[in-house]
């Protein structure tokens, strides 16, 4: 009966995720990557939508870190300020709404 339970809040915490990544999705990025991730970010981005989750995930951070490269400044600030406020669950939950076929 444990093991069901366990089973049932790990499925149950996924769906929050999933769900919670399509809010933040849609919330944060869909003005600028488009409804799907279809959409060049200013003219410029890569199209995330055929990233996989792990890509985007670092891509992410690399904006938290300062690494990310060729961004312009405004946009490494927008980036920066989304991740640093949300968990590493929540990038992830994110990024696998956006990797999702």
């Amino acid at each position: 009966m444990k093991i069901i339970q366990l089973g049932f809040m790990i499925c149950s915490t996924s769906l929050l995720l999933m769900a919670g990544g399509q809010e933040l999705y849609n919330i944060k990025c869909k003005s600028c990557h488009g409804i799907d991730g279809s959409t060049k970010a200013l003219g410029q981005s890569q199209i995330i939508k055929d990233m996989s989750t792990q890509d985007i995930v670092d891509a992410m951070n690399s904006y938290a870190s300062g690494d990310k490269q060729g961004a312009q400044p405004f946009v490494k600030a927008i980036k920066k300020d989304f991740v640093t406020k949300h968990t590493q669950e929540e990038l992830k939950a994110v990024a696998e709404y956006i990797s999702k076929p």
